[in-house]
């Protein structure tokens, strides 16, 4: 395993060029390039080779930040008590108490995929999993799904 200037020196141009791709600030760049290394330096002894590649594993951090930078920069806003509330949605409200009653693994899996767009080889490098337990569990927690919300008409994902 490679220290951590090694690791930098080697990997980041990669990952500023991953990350000037989606953020177009270039001063923000160069600081969530460096929040990655810092993210990676700390973590470091705790990265597992045998689960992923250090590139597949510093892109992950480098993702998971470009997240969080843009879920701090959203602006609050006011509610206009003026609006009307929206109309309820059957589907989307059966929707969301089959994704409560299942266990926490599976929404996660179920989240991450749809909700915050990781591909299942992303979602196995976040929690920590094997690549083929995360794939088997995508499958069976979305027939699960389909079977709680009255077959597969129901839930077209």
């Amino acid at each position: 395993m490679m220290d951590g200037e090694e690791l930098y020196l080697r990997y980041r141009e990669k990952v500023l060029a991953y990350i000037r791709a989606r953020v177009k600030n270039e001063q923000d760049a160069e600081d969530l390039c460096s929040t990655v290394f810092m993210k990676a330096w700390a973590s470091l002894p705790d990265y597992d080779g045998q689960r992923s590649s250090v590139s597949t594993w510093l892109f992950s951090i480098a993702h998971n930040a470009i997240i969080d930078f843009y879920r701090g920069r959203r602006p609050a806003a006011e509610l206009d008590e003026t609006v009307p509330a929206p109309e309820r949605d059957p589907e989307l409200e059966a929707l969301a108490e089959a994704l409560e009653a299942l266990p926490e693994r599976e929404r996660d899996v179920i989240v991450l995929y749809y909700y915050h767009g990781l591909t299942l080889k992303e979602i196995a490098v976040h929690m920590r999993l094997a690549y083929s337990t995360v794939k088997l569990c995508h499958s069976r927690t979305l027939e699960a799904l389909r079977r709680m919300m009255g077959g597969t008409e129901a839930l077209k994902i």
